[in-house]
């Protein structure tokens, strides 16, 4: 098998196993883990051979950058174990967008793995939706599902966790192929007709988990980037319509009522959330060099106890500091613009429309990021590689753009 046949298949299953890391092999490292290891052995060995050679950008300095404060907050950390595991998790994960701009460099790579995407999120979903009719039919549970007592049912709810253990996680990955089949189905004329009915058969089956996980911030999300994503495709009178269906629903008190059901959903979360959220800032502006310590949690007085900040953003400066968090900021920023800056060179394009999908896929991951510790999830970093490889593929010259029209 030639170079390029190998680096498909090793990125492939990479891309396969992500959605299966709560099942850890010798209780260390996940599937993903192990074939994560693979590619970079495969890319040392193709350096070394003078087959490939070692390609740096400025995406990769801010990475760095953000891993030397790692390495501060781990000397000044209260648990060096924690902090150990921890820092050793940031730099797989930073590898991850490295490794994705690596195994993604032409045309024919970044449209393949469109496709690998869309697959492993019909395989993720059908482990929601097994788990929801096992437990329906027969009373099986499986894959540890979460039951929470509602406040404002007053009955215990059935969340489908799928492969992820959590509902929450779950949905803020498969909002990644359930935007990626919708650009298929609206895009029509860059995709042939079996093409968009697979990728509405996709749609369907993963909407089915996302809405049964009865995730809050799942729900937002998926809110969210519906309402940008109508907007942007409106004319100026659809805009205008839309804006004012907005406005007349905020008077009418669909709002308030929605926004009130959603907190009485499980209110004592939300209370927790807003208060370590601000005793998360208290922290960052306190230890603003080297933060508390990688993998550290925050006391949260409402609960008594540690928790997580529940929150990306506050998740980085918690553990390393304001400046850390300054630079994460950067680094989204910057591959905000580079996708945004080579979106407008391939607009009109099959890749064009790739792209906007794994930018709207990229927006609405890290907006579930803001309720959420994200920092280290991989098909986070695997997306902003994504829109890294089609900057550089352009950048470097390989891109060869074909309007069609």
């Amino acid at each position: 098998m030639k170079i390029n046949g190998v680096k498909k298949v090793l990125f492939s299953l990479f891309i396969l196993a992500i959605p299966f890391d709560n099942y850890n092999i010798f209780s260390q490292f996940s599937t993903s883990d192990i074939f994560l290891i693979f590619l970079l052995f495969f890319l040392l060995i193709n350096i070394l051979l003078g087959k490939s050679k070692f390609e740096w950008n400025n995406v990769n300095t801010l990475l760095i950058i953000l891993l030397f404060w790692f390495i501060l907050s781990f000397f000044n950390s209260e648990n060096l174990d924690i902090s150990l595991r921890t820092l050793i998790t940031s730099i797989m994960v930073i590898l991850v967008v490295y490794i994705t701009i690596y195994y993604n460099d032409s045309q024919k790579a970044l449209r393949n793995i469109y496709w690998i995407i869309i697959v492993t999120g019909i395989i993720s979903a059908t482990t929601g939706i097994l788990q929801f009719l096992l437990y329906k039919n027969l009373g099986i549970i499986l894959w540890h599902p979460r039951f929470y007592y509602s406040d404002l049912t007053n009955s215990s709810i059935f969340r489908i966790t799928g492969s992820y253990f959590d509902p929450n996680y779950y949905t803020l990955y498969l909002i990644i192929p359930m935007i990626l089949s919708l650009m298929i189905i609206v895009e029509k004329k860059f995709f042939t007709h079996r093409e968009r009915i697979y990728a509405f058969f996709s749609l369907i089956i993963i909407t089915i988990p996302y809405i049964l996980s009865f995730s809050r911030a799942g729900w937002l999300v998926l809110a969210v980037f519906s309402f940008c994503f109508v907007f942007r495709r409106l004319k100026i009178t659809g805009r205008f319509f839309l804006f004012s269906l907005v406005i007349v629903i905020l008077i009418t008190g669909i709002i308030p009522k929605l926004f009130y059901n959603l907190v009485n959903f499980n209110y004592e979360s939300i209370m927790q959330r807003f208060t370590i959220a601000i005793y998360s800032l208290r922290t960052i502006f306190s230890h603003p060099i080297n933060g508390i310590g990688l993998g550290v949690r925050i006391f949260n007085p409402y609960t008594g106890y540690r928790m997580e900040t529940h929150n990306t953003f506050l998740q980085v400066g918690t553990y390393a500091g304001l400046f850390a968090l300054i630079v994460f900021i950067a680094i989204v920023i910057y591959i905000f613009y580079c996708g945004s800056k080579t979106y407008k060179k391939i607009k009109g394009t099959q890749d064009g429309v790739i792209l906007e999908g794994y930018i709207w896929a990229f927006s609405s991951c890290l907006l579930g990021m803001l309720t959420l510790n994200g920092l280290f999830l991989k098909h986070f970093w695997v997306l902003s590689g994504l829109v890294m490889s089609y900057y550089l593929l352009i950048g470097k010259g390989k891109y060869n753009i074909e309007s069609i029209k």
